[in-house]
């Protein structure tokens, strides 16, 4: 039996076709792909819908993330890999198999993971492992990024957390009884951080 790897993944909803499908997306580290698949209403049975001879190319698949893009209307995703490479390709949606349009590459100055698109102010935000969190805006064809202030610099999250705000995502997630469930973010106000460590 093979065994695949799926590195990160993202669900969404895409018009495909005639109709709209509810979708999860991950990129496979096994064939240095994106993979998508639909979801129906048990969830217990998902069709891979998408071009399985596509490949990026990335040597090792890592971040990925999916973007709706309302003003164009159309769905596109960002794959990374752990030398900084960035990808970004078009779903194109028109029929079944889902095929990819790569739409640009650029590259981060560091060691990257974990992505996210705000669909409202059009900002890809990438996380590098030495040098902090960048936006990228994706309407500049440039990649040009501006990097987000952390805790304790300028702060970019308002009055409601005026020493900043610390955010975790956890690797493993158990409930109170030891039984594994599904992972989530940590947003913890960075007072209640230097109320409880003597920080400087």
């Amino acid at each position: 039996m093979m065994s695949l790897t799926w590195a990160k993944r993202t669900k969404l909803h895409v018009p495909v076709g005639d109709t709209v499908l509810d979708i999860v997306s991950a990129s496979n580290r096994d064939y240095d792909r994106i993979d998508i698949w639909a979801i129906n209403e048990t969830g217990m049975n998902m069709p891979l819908i998408s071009d399985t001879t596509m490949r990026t190319a990335l040597k090792g698949v890592y971040g990925f993330c999916l973007w709706n893009d309302a003003d164009s209307a159309k769905t596109y995703a960002f794959v990374n890999n752990k030398k900084g490479d960035v990808e970004q390709w078009e779903l194109v949606t028109d029929s079944l198999p889902i095929h990819m349009s790569l739409v640009r590459t650029f590259k981060a100055a560091g060691q990257v993971e974990g992505m996210v698109v705000d669909s409202v102010d059009r900002l890809l935000y990438l996380g590098e492992e030495q040098g902090g969190v960048f936006a990228y805006n994706l309407d500049n064809a440039d990649a040009e990024r501006t990097r987000v202030p952390l805790s304790g610099e300028e702060n970019p999250v308002g009055a409601k957390y005026p020493k900043g705000l610390f955010l975790a995502q956890d690797g493993f997630n158990k409930d109170a009884s030891g039984e594994a469930v599904p992972q989530n973010f940590k947003l913890v106000d960075w007072r209640e951080i230097e109320a409880a460590m003597p920080l400087k």
